[in-house]
């Protein structure tokens, strides 16, 4: 399944914010699923702000059903893509999105970035 949230502007502004190179970095810190969404799906929440995820690991069980949403609280625009998992969630600056999943069947270490900043936006999905 592939998720995305998009149109005309998001789509002008992730251009225009590539083809000017911004510098991207990772505050280092890390998190774990923050709860359960209304479907029964676990909810996971990640923040971009400027050009760093508030999370560098996530956490999910093997075949675990997921809801993430994508909030980016800084003005450039960035993506949750997590490619093993077939998804893609963008948002643009003060915007965001949302998007369901089933985590990978089989443990493992997965990684997730940012489409916009994808050298230095980075995390990891553990699966057990």
């Amino acid at each position: 399944m592939k998720a995305r949230r998009s149109g005309p502007a998001v789509a002008g502004v992730l251009m225009a914010v590539s083809i000017l190179g911004a510098a991207c970095a990772d505050d280092g810190s890390s998190g774990e699923p923050t709860g359960s969404a209304g479907s029964g799906a676990t909810a996971v929440e990640v923040v971009a702000t400027d050009f760093s995820f508030d999370q560098e690991a996530i956490t999910l069980a093997a075949g675990e059903e997921v809801e993430v949403t994508l909030t980016n609280d800084g003005s450039a625009p960035h993506t949750f893509t997590f490619e093993e998992a077939d998804v893609v969630v963008e948002a643009a600056g003060g915007e965001s999105g949302t998007a369901s999943f089933t985590a990978p069947s089989e443990p493992g270490s997965f990684e997730f970035h940012c489409d916009v900043h994808p050298d230095q936006m980075t995390g990891t999905v553990e699966v057990e």
